[in-house]
């Protein structure tokens, strides 16, 4: 690909350096070769700021990722049918779900591990886990097998029915496995350690060079990892939540931004004892993510306290919202959970 870059580049230069020549004739001749000349550099201009296409899919393979491709249902959640010791199930991939997790049907099958020997730095607590917790000895999803990923036991439930998923692959398995999350192509990318510092400046060249901006994200504990971004000209720290059905935004917050709140008889599902609720609609005329700019987006509006946000909420105080799948896959976002890096594409490179 580079050297059909350059290829071109070396025409652009020849038909240039062709345009260039002094021309012949009276004052009239040369003004219009003077008009050309202008032209060329503005065309040229153009072209050199036009992100060039990519293949991701090639891109992280030579870098040794595997790909592993996902569904979206109509809740725009990213899922896959995989298998855990050999039984067939529905895994949700979420990077806004802060740990692994397997409903109790699921994991009745399972031993408890009663201790974990998980190496120095893994995201997930197993000195204190917040509940009772599994090991997952062999978990296929695509044709790759992950192994021994400690997953805690809970009741999944949404709108007080079992959960159309068993498991959820949460944001400690995003970030053990190295994962990147494509939320536009519904891809998952994967490989057994994190990049080395001279194949992640690789990948940031190339991404840069296809449009891609990107965003350093902020790792919080409990375990998420949060985007600053800019609503109308005001700071919101939100949530990356590839698994979130739309974008939100604490009440209290959206107070604060001086944002009207529009009544809606609609309803929004938590998980577990979160259960429903109703929200208001706020709109936003622009909200910054990095370099790229989002333009009329709708938040649902809601007490996020329960969900540990908002001023009011007990773990994430100052995160006061969550950037959700629609907005997620808008900005044809590439969440590289390990290298806790957002990219999304400029708004210049949409097509």
């Amino acid at each position: 690909m580079t050297e059909r870059l350059g290829c071109r580049e070396g025409n652009a230069r020849a038909d240039f350096l062709m345009r260039a020549r002094p021309c012949p004739g009276n004052i009239a001749t040369r003004g219009w070769c003077a008009i050309s000349l202008a032209l060329t550099f503005s065309v040229a201009a153009l072209a050199a700021d036009k992100p060039a296409r990519i293949n991701l899919a090639s891109q992280f393979q030579q870098l040794g990722y595997e790909e592993v491709e996902l569904r979206r249902s109509g809740e725009n959640r990213l899922y896959l049918l995989g298998r855990l010791n050999g039984r067939k199930l529905s895994v949700l991939v979420d990077s806004g779900w802060s740990f692994t997790t397997v409903s109790t049907n699921a994991a009745s099958h399972l031993k408890l591990a009663h201790s974990l020997d998980l190496p120095p730095g893994d995201p997930f607590p197993g000195s204190n886990p917040p509940g009772a917790v599994v090991v997952l000895e062999r978990l296929r999803l695509g044709r790759i097998e992950f192994t021994n990923q400690p997953a805690l036991v809970q009741d999944l439930v949404f709108k007080g029915r079992p959960a159309p998923f068993q498991i959820v692959a949460g944001c400690d398995f995003l970030i053990r496995n190295a994962a990147v999350v494509d939320c536009s192509n519904r891809r998952l990318y994967t490989r057994q350690k994190d990049l080395s510092h001279s194949q992640r400046s690789q990948l940031e060249t190339e991404l840069r060079r296809g449009g891609f901006v990107p965003l350093d994200l902020k790792r919080t504990a409990p375990l998420a990892l949060i985007a600053a971004a800019q609503l109308n000209g005001k700071l919101a720290n939100l949530l990356v939540d590839t698994g979130g059905v739309w974008s939100c935004l604490d009440a209290g917050v959206a107070t604060s931004l001086g944002l009207q709140l529009l009544p809606t008889p609609r309803r929004i599902t938590g998980a577990g004892a979160t259960g429903q609720r109703g929200f208001a609609v706020a709109g936003v005329r622009t909200m910054e993510v990095g370099g790229a700019t989002f333009r009329n987006v709708n938040f649902a509006v809601m007490e996020l306290g329960d969900w540990g946000l908002g001023p009011s909420g007990a773990a994430l105080a100052d995160v006061g919202g969550i950037l959700g799948a629609p907005e997620l896959a808008a900005g044809q976002a590439l969440v590289d959970c390990a290298g806790m890096v957002l990219w999304l594409k400029s708004p210049t490179a949409r097509r």
